[in-house]
């Protein structure tokens, strides 16, 4: 599929632009999602986003997407940089989930 080979979205004919085209397009490289329709944006697609590159993403993803369920799949799924990249309110649930996690890991080493 060419949305896997190119960094250029108006090269694919608007025919063709379906919803997994869009998402193979970002997820080759997050700050793609800039070049995505704005009516085609969603939470899944900007996950896809963050999932590929989340500190250049991030700053792509439209404001009405983050919302809290948007941000608690994020660090859920560990899409972030780092915590301060996170808004405030968020990030003390990272560093819970971060400790869980490195708590987990250490339990499974020890065994």
């Amino acid at each position: 599929m060419v949305a896997g080979h190119t960094d250029e979205l108006k090269i694919i004919p608007n025919a063709l632009r379906t919803k997994e085209v869009y998402k193979t397009f970002v997820s080759k490289r997050g700050t793609n999602i800039e070049q995505v329709p704005k009516n085609a944006i969603d939470e899944e697609l900007c996950l896809i986003a963050m999932e590929s590159n989340s500190f250049a993403a991030l700053r792509y993803i439209p404001e009405n997407i983050k919302t809290d369920s948007f941000w608690e799949k994020v660090i859920d799924r560990k899409l972030f940089y780092k915590i301060s990249d996170l808004p405030e309110k968020y990030q003390e649930q990272a560093w819970t989930c971060l400790l869980y996690t490195s708590d987990a890991a250490d339990d499974r080493i020890s065994v």
